[in-house]
């Protein structure tokens, strides 16, 4: 899985927010923090529940370009883990979609907006001092 892995104490699980996704799919705080940094950078983002946890999108045309925040999986129940702690493994990825119709009219190259999304997210991540990069498990 592409992305980048995170341990930060600055993002919490808000009581109920994965009624919005699935049960123990988080990151609700990460993606509006992300929302903000990405504001600053000119672009329109807005975030949206997902059942995989949350969406930042960073724009819509001429594809949609978008940041997905969650949580690693959780073994056990969640009110055992302390969602500030260095159990919690947060997960960024950028993802482009194309839709059907614009697919059908031809090729559209989307690898410079994932790379330039990409670079911003890796160098917002990199730069405020309360995250650390993490491996996957």
């Amino acid at each position: 899985m592409d992305g980048f892995w995170l341990k930060s104490d600055l993002f919490k699980i808000e009581p109920g927010e994965d009624d919005q996704t699935n049960p123990q799919r988080y990151g609700k705080q990460l993606a509006n923090w992300l929302k903000d940094k990405f504001c600053n950078l000119g672009y329109e983002a807005e975030v949206v529940p997902e059942d995989w946890g949350w969406c930042v999108i960073c724009s819509r045309k001429p594809y949609m370009l978008w940041v997905g925040c969650g949580n690693m999986d959780i073994e056990e129940d969640i009110s055992e883990v302390d969602p500030t702690s260095d159990e919690m493994i947060w997960h960024c990825f950028v993802t482009a979609e194309v839709s059907f119709i614009k697919k059908l009219l031809g090729r559209i190259d989307t690898s410079e907006g994932v790379n330039k999304l990409t670079n911003e997210l890796l160098h917002i991540l990199e730069a405020e001092p309360g995250i650390r990069l993490a491996e996957a498990s």
